[in-house]
């Protein structure tokens, strides 16, 4: 609980703030499905803004415990391009203002967060199964508070990660699933290292409509005990062949050492 209270210690004013991740053909190939890849000289955009709050956070225990009032708001941006039939181009960036009701000392920060780049590259299929890698820099840019590591300016974050996906339908309801393992190394700040797992699942009762049900999860790799474990749920409708629109809340349901958040998203799909 310590880094919980680097900030404003009577209060946690530096209460972590947990980062959601952003989550279309096979049938159809979803945005949130990193194990399918878009087509060569394909590009999706992905604009979304996220609104979240807490007055919780989970101790060392697992308990619930009450903290300051915390708000985020954040503007993060997602790009993919599709390099060749094997390999997609990626890259991610997040602007967030945050703020910590401390009676003592309100804390204010804002800033461009972070910048991510990165690859996926597909292995093809096992029996019905398709599997992908994906290998991901990070820099950050400003004082960052993710699941499980507080970052400072010039960090640097190196990820790997296995996708597995699965599609097919059921009672005419076209669906994926989508399994992503990932481990990040931070070599830098004597910050823990990171294995992270997100699983999606996703719905598609006809070409317009898609509900994306999510669960990620991050547990710190060392002597650190900081875990966030939270629930997604979100509704895309396409409005034209280039443009979808994604509304969507989410909220954190377990964890230690970290702030117990629930959000709203809304998001805009940009695929040419």
């Amino acid at each position: 609980m310590d880094r919980l209270r680097a900030r404003s210690a009577p209060a946690w004013g530096a209460v972590l703030a947990l980062l959601m991740w952003p989550a279309a053909e096979a049938p159809f190939r979803p945005a949130a499905a990193g194990a399918w890849l878009p087509g060569k000289g394909e590009t999706l955009l992905i604009a979304d803004m996220t609104v979240a709050e807490a007055d919780q956070a989970y101790t060392g225990g697992s308990d619930r415990q009450d903290t300051v009032d915390f708000n985020k708001k954040e503007l993060q941006l997602y790009a993919e391009h599709g390099a060749s039939r094997e390999v997609t181009l990626i890259g991610k960036m997040a602007w967030r203002r945050e703020e910590y009701d401390d009676p003592a000392d309100k804390i204010v920060e804002s800033g461009l967060r972070f910048a991510e780049g990165g690859a996926r590259m597909t292995l093809g299929m096992i029996r019905e199964t398709r599997v992908t890698l994906e290998f991901l820099t990070a820099l950050h840019l400003e004082g960052d508070r993710g699941e499980t590591a507080v970052s400072e300016p010039g960090d640097a974050d190196f990820e790997a990660a296995l996708f597995l996906g699965q599609s097919g339908s059921f009672w005419g309801i076209d669906f994926f699933t989508d399994q992503r393992m990932g481990y990040r190394f931070r070599p830098t700040g004597g910050r823990p290292n990171e294995i992270n797992a997100i699983f999606t699942t996703g719905l598609k009762p006809d070409d317009e409509w898609m509900v994306l049900l999510q669960s990620s999860n991050y547990i710190a790799d060392g002597q650190s005990s900081a875990e966030a474990y939270k629930g997604h749920v979100s509704v895309v409708k396409r409005l034209n062949h280039i443009l979808s629109v994604e509304l969507g809340g989410y909220a954190t349901y377990a964890g230690r050492n970290t702030v117990k958040e629930n959000g709203l998203k809304l998001g805009f799909w940009y695929r040419f």
